[in-house]
């Protein structure tokens, strides 16, 4: 699943247009979106997911009627996304691109969408074989809100809301503990455990921390107190032990995006970021997305930044550049 064009009029926060996230046909592997202040850069990234939510929703079917451009009596907004031959055939589909218009007057009725199809669009599954689309908001937050379950999750993932991603640190605690256990029946069943034979459930967690942030190692879940409860613990390059709350905020940003991949199983999917350079330390924004870019597998990935370090690690192919529309 990957967005290959937008096209806008009277949208809320756009300038009328066609937006367009392909390269001779095909869906880039990277898109960065820039422009001035009030340009759009979040309203583009908000309307795929309205698109994508309207074929097929992760929770509530959103409200079209919310993003007609203020004082226009009518608006429209259409998106065309292509599948991969798996998909295609599951949404008994004759071709590849799915193409969808919404009509954003308030009483306009939501498209009609292929029962197939809407399944498709629906999908979602903590493992990489389903494509799926994520959204990193710019106000997010590591462990913020109160632990979600994994429907929750599912349904909170086109959202804003700061509990989003309060799943992430207990269920790698989780899995560490589990490793645990693990571990002490074997030792107990055969006497001897070697280091090799010891299950490791956050090895795809450890791997994704240590491309994001190379001076950060995950360690796993062991009390910080005597006889206080496990929390996950990580090595800063010194060595020095440190649980999620004496990590920096860059650390916890970077530990944010590599943990959501992980879990998710963020792979050909489409993952859309905005402000990318969140409490990034400035030496790091360069390298960033190049980074991001080696997680999963066959993203299609859009950010919204403001950061020239960014916007230069791009090529010109991969930069989006929109401009003020004084009608909003």
């Amino acid at each position: 699943m990957k967005i290959l064009r937008l096209e806008t009029g009277n949208v809320r926060g756009l300038a009328d247009g066609a937006y367009d996230f392909s390269s001779r046909g095909q869906p880039r592997g990277l898109t960065v979106v820039v422009g001035p202040r009030a340009s759009g850069k979040t309203s583009l990234l908000e309307a795929i997911v309205l698109a994508k939510e309207s074929l097929g929703a992760y929770g509530l079917v959103p409200r079209t009627g919310a993003w007609l451009r203020a004082g226009a009596p009518s608006g429209t907004l259409r998106a065309t996304f292509t599948l991969e031959p798996d998909e295609q055939a599951a949404a008994e589909c004759p071709d590849a691109a799915v193409t969808i218009e919404i009509d954003l007057a308030p009483d306009a009725a939501l498209p009609r969408v292929a029962p197939a199809v809407r399944a498709l669009f629906e999908r979602f599954a903590f493992d990489a074989s389903v494509p799926k689309l994520e959204y990193f908001h710019d106000e997010r937050s590591l462990g913020a809100g109160a632990p979600t379950t994994e429907a929750d999750e599912r349904r909170l993932r086109p959202t804003r809301r700061a509990d989003k991603y309060a799943g992430l640190l207990p269920a790698m605690t989780a899995l560490s503990l589990q490793d645990g256990g693990r571990a002490n029946e074997e030792a107990q069943r055969h006497g001897l455990l070697l280091a090799d034979d010891r299950p490791d459930s956050l090895g795809h967690y450890r791997s994704a921390i240590a491309e994001l942030v190379p001076e950060l190692r995950l360690l796993g879940a062991a009390p910080r107190a005597p006889g206080g409860a496990p929390q996950l613990g990580f090595a800063n390059k010194d060595g020095v032990e440190v649980g999620a709350e004496g990590l920096s905020a860059g650390q916890r940003q970077g530990v944010l995006f590599a943990a959501t991949f992980a879990r998710l199983g963020l792979a050909r999917s489409i993952v859309l970021i905005d402000v990318p350079e969140l409490h990034l330390h400035g030496a790091d924004h360069e390298s960033f997305l190049p980074r991001l870019v080696r997680l999963g597998g066959d993203n299609q990935i859009l950010v919204a930044t403001g950061s020239s370090a960014m916007i230069g690690s791009a090529s010109r192919e991969e930069t989006l550049v929109l401009r003020r529309d004084g009608n909003r």
